[in-house]
Protein backbone atom coordinates (compact mmCIF):
# COMPACT_ATOMS: atom_id res chain seq x y z
CA UNK A 1 0.00 0.00 0.00
CA UNK A 2 2.72 2.55 0.80
CA UNK A 3 4.59 1.73 -1.93
CA UNK A 4 0.98 2.45 -4.24
CA UNK A 5 0.85 5.83 -2.70
CA UNK A 6 3.93 6.93 -3.36
CA UNK A 7 3.92 5.93 -6.90
CA UNK A 8 0.73 8.21 -7.09
CA UNK A 9 2.42 10.89 -5.34
CA UNK A 10 5.52 10.42 -8.10
CA UNK A 11 2.60 10.65 -11.03
CA UNK A 12 1.49 13.87 -9.77
CA UNK A 13 4.33 15.27 -9.86
CA UNK A 14 5.14 14.08 -13.18
CA UNK A 15 1.59 15.36 -14.27
CA UNK A 16 2.29 19.06 -12.14
CA UNK A 17 5.50 19.21 -14.36
CA UNK A 18 3.70 18.95 -17.68
CA UNK A 19 1.84 21.57 -16.69
CA UNK A 20 4.84 23.64 -15.28
CA UNK A 21 6.60 23.71 -18.60
CA UNK A 22 3.35 24.59 -20.22
CA UNK A 23 2.49 27.80 -18.41
CA UNK A 24 3.98 31.37 -20.40
CA UNK A 25 4.26 32.87 -17.22
CA UNK A 26 7.83 32.93 -15.44
CA UNK A 27 9.21 29.96 -17.73
CA UNK A 28 12.80 30.22 -16.65
CA UNK A 29 11.20 29.88 -12.63
CA UNK A 30 8.56 26.83 -14.08
CA UNK A 31 11.33 24.94 -15.99
CA UNK A 32 13.01 24.52 -12.14
CA UNK A 33 10.91 24.18 -10.94
CA UNK A 34 9.83 21.22 -12.89
CA UNK A 35 12.94 19.66 -12.80
CA UNK A 36 13.02 19.67 -9.03
CA UNK A 37 9.77 17.85 -9.03
CA UNK A 38 11.21 15.15 -11.73
CA UNK A 39 14.30 14.40 -9.68
CA UNK A 40 11.90 14.18 -6.48
CA UNK A 41 9.47 12.19 -8.44
CA UNK A 42 11.95 9.88 -9.98
CA UNK A 43 13.71 9.46 -6.22
CA UNK A 44 10.57 8.33 -5.36
CA UNK A 45 9.79 5.93 -7.50
CA UNK A 46 13.66 4.43 -7.30
CA UNK A 47 12.73 4.10 -3.50
CA UNK A 48 9.28 2.65 -4.18
CA UNK A 49 10.49 -0.20 -6.23
CA UNK A 50 13.91 -1.20 -4.62
CA UNK A 51 13.13 -4.40 -2.75
CA UNK A 52 9.57 -5.29 -4.49
CA UNK A 53 9.13 -8.38 -6.38
CA UNK A 54 8.86 -6.29 -9.95
CA UNK A 55 12.68 -5.39 -9.40
CA UNK A 56 13.53 -9.11 -8.74
CA UNK A 57 11.75 -10.00 -11.97
CA UNK A 58 13.31 -7.26 -13.23
CA UNK A 59 16.57 -6.32 -11.73
CA UNK A 60 17.96 -3.91 -14.62
CA UNK A 61 15.74 -1.25 -13.24
CA UNK A 62 17.47 -1.28 -10.23
CA UNK A 63 19.86 2.01 -9.25
CA UNK A 64 18.58 3.06 -12.71
CA UNK A 65 17.55 6.55 -10.61
CA UNK A 66 19.50 6.53 -7.23
CA UNK A 67 21.52 9.34 -9.00
CA UNK A 68 19.09 11.90 -9.58
CA UNK A 69 19.42 12.56 -5.49
CA UNK A 70 22.30 14.69 -6.86
CA UNK A 71 19.88 17.06 -8.54
CA UNK A 72 17.37 17.77 -5.49
CA UNK A 73 19.95 20.53 -4.15
CA UNK A 74 21.26 22.36 -7.39
CA UNK A 75 17.47 22.38 -9.14
CA UNK A 76 16.37 23.85 -5.12
CA UNK A 77 18.72 26.30 -5.40
CA UNK A 78 18.19 27.27 -9.73
CA UNK A 79 14.63 27.78 -8.52
CA UNK A 80 15.42 30.34 -6.08
CA UNK A 81 18.08 31.89 -8.05
CA UNK A 82 15.75 32.25 -10.78
CA UNK A 83 13.13 33.84 -9.05
CA UNK A 84 15.32 36.23 -7.59
CA UNK A 85 17.07 37.15 -10.63
CA UNK A 86 14.61 36.19 -14.19
CA UNK A 87 17.59 36.24 -16.36
CA UNK A 88 18.48 33.13 -14.48
CA UNK A 89 19.14 30.43 -17.24
CA UNK A 90 21.01 26.83 -17.40
CA UNK A 91 24.26 28.45 -19.36
CA UNK A 92 27.58 26.33 -19.23
CA UNK A 93 28.89 27.79 -16.15
CA UNK A 94 26.22 26.12 -14.04
CA UNK A 95 26.71 23.39 -15.08
CA UNK A 96 28.99 22.43 -12.34
CA UNK A 97 26.15 21.79 -10.29
CA UNK A 98 25.63 18.43 -11.80
CA UNK A 99 28.95 17.41 -12.24
CA UNK A 100 28.19 15.15 -8.68
CA UNK A 101 25.57 13.44 -10.46
CA UNK A 102 27.47 13.07 -13.95
CA UNK A 103 30.23 11.53 -11.38
CA UNK A 104 27.90 9.04 -9.63
CA UNK A 105 26.82 7.37 -13.22
CA UNK A 106 29.91 6.91 -14.53
CA UNK A 107 31.65 5.92 -11.69
CA UNK A 108 28.97 3.22 -11.11
CA UNK A 109 28.74 2.24 -15.04
CA UNK A 110 30.68 -1.00 -15.53
CA UNK A 111 30.79 -2.07 -11.81
CA UNK A 112 27.19 -1.71 -12.00
CA UNK A 113 25.30 -0.58 -14.57
CA UNK A 114 26.59 -2.75 -17.42
CA UNK A 115 26.37 -5.89 -15.34
CA UNK A 116 23.41 -8.57 -15.45
CA UNK A 117 20.65 -8.68 -14.22
CA UNK A 118 21.82 -11.76 -11.43
CA UNK A 119 25.56 -9.75 -10.97
CA UNK A 120 23.21 -6.53 -9.95
CA UNK A 121 20.70 -9.01 -7.31
CA UNK A 122 23.81 -10.43 -5.94
CA UNK A 123 25.36 -6.85 -5.40
CA UNK A 124 22.53 -5.89 -4.01
CA UNK A 125 21.98 -8.73 -1.42
CA UNK A 126 25.73 -8.23 -0.84
CA UNK A 127 25.08 -4.54 0.00
CA UNK A 128 22.13 -5.42 2.42
CA UNK A 129 23.95 -8.16 4.03
CA UNK A 130 27.34 -6.78 4.82
CA UNK A 131 26.56 -2.97 4.90
CA UNK A 132 27.72 -0.02 1.70
CA UNK A 133 30.85 -0.67 -0.04
CA UNK A 134 33.38 2.43 0.23
CA UNK A 135 32.18 3.62 -2.96
CA UNK A 136 28.76 3.84 -1.91
CA UNK A 137 29.87 5.30 1.64
CA UNK A 138 31.37 8.38 -0.10
CA UNK A 139 28.49 8.82 -2.30
CA UNK A 140 25.71 8.86 0.58
CA UNK A 141 28.01 11.42 2.48
CA UNK A 142 28.37 13.43 -0.70
CA UNK A 143 24.58 13.52 -0.85
CA UNK A 144 23.57 14.80 2.57
CA UNK A 145 27.18 17.50 2.49
CA UNK A 146 25.65 18.49 -1.12
CA UNK A 147 22.10 18.87 0.22
CA UNK A 148 23.50 21.04 3.46
CA UNK A 149 25.09 23.01 1.21
CA UNK A 150 22.86 23.95 -1.31
CA UNK A 151 19.78 24.25 1.10
CA UNK A 152 22.40 26.66 3.40
CA UNK A 153 23.23 29.04 0.10
CA UNK A 154 19.69 29.21 -1.07
CA UNK A 155 18.57 30.36 2.36
CA UNK A 156 21.10 33.25 2.53
CA UNK A 157 20.20 33.64 -1.43
CA UNK A 158 16.69 34.37 -0.04
CA UNK A 159 17.58 36.30 2.81
CA UNK A 160 19.33 38.50 0.80
CA UNK A 161 16.80 39.12 -1.81
CA UNK A 162 14.36 40.06 0.91
CA UNK A 163 16.69 42.61 2.26
CA UNK A 164 17.20 44.31 -0.73
CA UNK A 165 13.35 44.63 -1.47
CA UNK A 166 12.34 45.63 1.91
CA UNK A 167 12.96 49.33 1.07
CA UNK A 168 11.95 48.91 -2.65
CA UNK A 169 8.02 47.50 -2.32
CA UNK A 170 5.61 48.07 -0.54
CA UNK A 171 3.83 44.88 -0.73
CA UNK A 172 7.04 42.97 0.74
CA UNK A 173 4.84 40.08 1.41
CA UNK A 174 4.09 39.23 -1.98
CA UNK A 175 7.42 39.28 -3.57
CA UNK A 176 9.85 38.27 -0.30
CA UNK A 177 9.41 34.38 -1.06
CA UNK A 178 8.81 33.99 2.10
CA UNK A 179 6.90 30.62 1.88
CA UNK A 180 10.41 29.36 0.00
CA UNK A 181 12.52 30.62 2.69
CA UNK A 182 10.64 28.36 5.21
CA UNK A 183 10.20 25.43 2.69
CA UNK A 184 14.06 25.51 2.13
CA UNK A 185 14.68 25.63 6.17
CA UNK A 186 12.70 22.53 6.56
CA UNK A 187 14.23 21.02 3.76
CA UNK A 188 17.73 22.02 5.57
CA UNK A 189 16.63 20.44 9.02
CA UNK A 190 15.85 16.98 7.00
CA UNK A 191 19.64 16.98 5.73
CA UNK A 192 20.91 18.08 9.12
CA UNK A 193 18.95 14.53 10.41
CA UNK A 194 20.36 12.64 7.63
CA UNK A 195 23.59 13.67 8.55
CA UNK A 196 22.83 12.73 12.37
CA UNK A 197 21.66 9.72 11.54
CA UNK A 198 23.93 8.64 9.26
CA UNK A 199 26.67 9.36 12.05
CA UNK A 200 24.81 7.65 15.11
CA UNK A 201 24.47 4.37 12.89
CA UNK A 202 28.46 4.41 11.98
CA UNK A 203 29.26 4.19 15.80
CA UNK A 204 26.26 1.14 15.77
CA UNK A 205 23.63 3.18 17.80
CA UNK A 206 20.23 2.60 17.39
CA UNK A 207 17.97 5.18 15.08
CA UNK A 208 13.88 5.48 14.49
CA UNK A 209 15.12 5.17 11.04
CA UNK A 210 17.64 2.58 9.34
Amino acid sequence: MVTVILLLGATQGLFLTLLLLTKPINQKANKMLAYLIISYSAFIVETSVSGTEFAQQYPHILGLMAGVVFLNGPFHYLYALALTNPKTSLSGKRLFHFVPFVVFYLYFLFPFYLKSGVEKMAFIQSVEQNGLTPALMFFSWGVLFQGLIYMSVTFKLLQAHAEAIKNTFSTVDKINLRWLKIITSLTLVIWILGVIIEFLQMFGLNTPVQ
